[in-house]
């Protein structure tokens, strides 16, 4: 079945400023659905996600477990925590980076109320990302030279450090998970084994980055959600460079493989159990669901790209150009405000959050009126925080929202 464009537009629309539930939607009966405990892994799309899963919370004025104004969580020190709103609550979302350690996430998101549930992404795609974002490419040509080609550059790191797991490029997904930490005196494939039965029997659902959509749609069935608490824009999405994007050689590949042993192996498990729920679900009938949510992205994208102009709380609306040369929205629709919520800066959103949940009106005012009124607050705190590093300071309220 297919959806007119202007049917899924006023759908899209209207279930935004509600709050992202469409009239006649139903969400999951079951405790477990309530509340979700999201294990952050790196250079997943994972920042992209947290961003849904904040506006999804604060839309429902959740309990997010935070580390205040931090971009990390201690799970070993509960009492650092944001506390929840009143006492005798719990909380609802746990989504910032941390090390998995069971024994603590179940204190905070005990495992009889929360769905847990990770992301995982293609070994050679992931170490690929992971080689540039932490600067490896670079040492390498500071080494050898800028004509270094980028295969040559992974070839040369790889021989130049050898270890299990190697800082957050090498397996460094099961690091997020805890392997380094996991049954150590085991022989290493026995380890391997046993450390996926672990997450297996841990994780509700696993998702894959490589197949971002469809895990989306399992997870909004999963938990009951509607499809528009699962819309998203893309962050931390890297600029293209030619040298980085030519295929590299069946040879670099399976070194690369031969080295991501662990998450290689995490990765081919899960990736087939996602097949498996698929099938026990009905691949037609999900198939259905993917392509409604395709077509429900690809409008709400369009909107935030057509019809908004990001929202500057410190900035005057009028209807004069502004920099980009296009004018400036007068009315600032909810879905402008969804629109600028999921593409800004993680730690931005972590200290409004941080506000939010600790202030009066949290569960009173309109989402929108509060989140502006801390942002601004929020955002000069990371300018002076920048400056004190003394790395350049933004010029602009604009600086600290990033694009798809």
């Amino acid at each position: 079945r297919t959806t007119s464009s202007s049917t899924t537009s006023s759908t899209v629309g209207q279930a935004v400023e509600n709050g992202g539930t469409p009239t006649g939607d139903k969400t999951g009966e079951s405790p477990k659905t309530k509340n979700l405990m999201f294990v952050k892994t790196h250079k997943c799309g994972t920042s992209t996600l947290v961003n849904m899963f904040y506006l999804y919370g604060v839309r429902r004025r959740s309990n997010f477990a935070l580390q205040p104004y931090q971009h990390v969580i201690n799970s070993q020190n509960i009492r650092k925590l944001t506390p929840p709103r009143h006492p005798g609550e719990s909380y609802n979302i746990q989504c910032q980076h941390g090390k998995f350690r069971p024994q603590y996430e179940h204190i905070i998101m005990p495992k009889e109320t929360s769905f847990y549930t990770t992301i995982l992404r293609s070994p050679i795609s992931h170490f690929k990302s992971a080689f540039s974002y932490w600067g490896n490419d670079k040492a390498m040509r500071e080494q050898y030279g800028d004509d270094l080609s980028y295969e040559e550059s992974m070839n040369r790191w790889l021989d130049q450090h050898s270890g299990l797991t190697v800082g957050l490029t090498v397996n460094s997904v099961a690091t997020d998970l805890g392997f380094n930490n996991f049954e150590t005196a085991l022989p290493l494939q026995k380890r391997i084994d046993r450390f996926i039965q672990h997450i297996d029997s841990e994780m509700d659902l696993v998702m894959i980055t490589d197949r971002f959509d469809e895990s989306l749609v399992m997870l909004k069935e999963m938990m009951g959600w509607n499809t528009t608490d699962i819309l998203y824009r893309k962050r931390m999405v890297g600029k293209k460079d030619e040298r980085k994007t030519k295929a590299i050689s069946q040879a670099l590949q399976n070194k690369i493989l031969d080295r991501e042993v662990i998450d290689a192996q995490l990765y081919e498990y899960f990736n087939s159990k996602l097949d498996q729920l698929i099938d026990t679900y009905g691949r037609d009938k999900f198939e259905d669901r993917v392509r409604e949510f395709l077509e429900m992205r690809k409008t709400f994208d369009e909107l935030c790209l057509s019809n908004v102009q990001y929202h500057d709380p410190g900035r005057r609306e009028n209807n004069e150009d502004n920099d980009s040369g296009g004018p400036v929205n007068s009315e600032y629709s909810e879905i402008n405000k969804a629109c600028s919520f999921l593409v800004t800066r993680d730690l931005i959103l972590t200290s409004v959050i941080t506000q939010l949940q600790l202030s009066d009106d949290y569960k009173n005012r309109t989402v929108y009126d509060t989140f502006e009124k801390v942002y601004m607050e929020a955002m000069v705190r990371e300018i002076q925080d920048t400056f004190n590093r003394g790395v350049p300071v933004y010029h602009s309220p604009a600086d600290l929202i990033e694009g798809s």
